[in-house]
């Protein structure tokens, strides 16, 4: 019997989890670490049409919260600057963060972001080279960390961006801002690459075999969304955006690491976006491995919650157009033929 304090509802958001992965159509399930616990629980468990499927990861959160997902361009910036500590009040925030670019041929490659690691002396000195260009537009340049870099702008733009993460490994060509302001944006980038080619810091970097910075990325515009009716006790996540999102909610957010379903109550959100940067890797092995420590370190506690909880409902959602949903009475549905891994990973490609 559950008790007034335990949980009802867990939903896990974890996309890319399930792939895809190129040549996964050659897999066997045999030739890799056994995961039957997890393909036990998603073959017993109710496929749902996934109110949250969306265009992008970003999107989905922003769904899960109740804010329009549907806008051409989330506000991406506004958000993690709350997460981030400041007030971003009604004023419209873009971020403008620091990334290497890789020439290739008549295009770029975004190979590093954060990867960057640069320090905070060398982000000011950065800043500080590009500011002659940036007062020319009348806009205030904020760094809250040496690689999160925030304008505040006096009016909102025409602009459709991509975050960096989701352009890091491809060319940059058709991932360029867009939209009726985005020529002025393409030539800031091309005038700070100008900037920053022969500046200090990068010639120091690549005298001790560092990755440079190449330009800048706009991304993320927009304004900080309105409050909605959203009735997460708690919210579990390590990326900045959700972190955000729970903030401007009121709603706690505590780190990956602290969701235990045993000392959770009510309903809980619990967001991994881990899962797409090993997408991008396409390293199956290691893909495998953090699967099987997912099943162990995660999925256990949780079937462990259902056997001991009959009123938990569990959504697992892997970003495709289904979600997986599951109660303790669907953990005795034992005349269901236990599904091998690749038909899994087939059911959400």
């Amino acid at each position: 019997m559950a008790s007034a304090a335990s949980i009802t509802e867990l939903i896990v958001y974890a996309p890319g989890l399930l792939g895809p992965y190129a040549g996964q159509e050659q897999w066997q399930a045999a030739d890799w670490p056994a995961l039957g616990q997890f393909q036990k629980l998603l073959s017993r468990a109710d496929s749902i049409k996934n109110d949250h499927a969306t265009r992008d990861d970003n999107a989905a959160c922003f769904s899960y919260f109740n804010v329009d997902a549907t806008q051409q361009a989330l506000p991406l910036a506004a958000v993690s600057l709350l997460a981030e500590g400041r007030s971003p009040g009604n004023d419209y925030w873009l971020r403008l963060d620091p990334v290497c670019l890789l020439v290739d041929r008549d295009d770029a490659i975004l190979i590093a972001h954060e990867e960057l690691a640069l320090t905070a002396e060398e982000a000011t000195a950065l800043q500080a080279a590009i500011r002659p260009l940036l007062d020319e537009w009348s806009v205030s340049l904020q760094g809250t960390t040496s690689h999160h870099w925030y304008l505040r702008l006096p009016r909102p733009i025409a602009l459709t961006t991509t975050s960096p993460a989701q352009v890091r490994g491809f060319t940059i060509s058709r991932h360029l801002p867009q939209g009726e302001d985005a020529m002025q944006w393409h030539r800031l980038m091309n005038e700070v690459q100008m900037t920053w080619y022969s500046h200090p810091v990068n010639q120091q970097r690549e005298a001790q075999g560092q990755l440079t910075a190449s330009s800048v990325w706009p991304w993320g515009g927009g304004v900080l969304p309105v409050k909605n009716d959203v009735n997460y006790t708690a919210v579990y996540s390590d990326d900045l955006m959700v972190k955000g999102l729970a903030i401007l909610h009121e709603i706690a957010c505590r780190p990956l690491a602290a969701a235990v379903p045993s000392e959770m109550q009510g309903r809980v959100l619990v967001v991994d976006l881990s899962w797409r940067e090993r997408q991008q890797q396409q390293d199956a092995l290691a893909w495998f491995e953090a699967l099987l420590q997912w099943q162990n370190n995660v999925l256990q506690p949780i079937v462990a919650q259902l056997e001991a909880n009959s009123s938990l409902r569990v959504t697992f959602d892997f970003g495709s157009q289904h979600t997986y949903v599951v109660n303790r009475q669907h953990l005795h549905r034992w005349w269901r033929r236990t599904k091998s891994l690749q038909q899994l990973i087939s059911s959400t490609a």
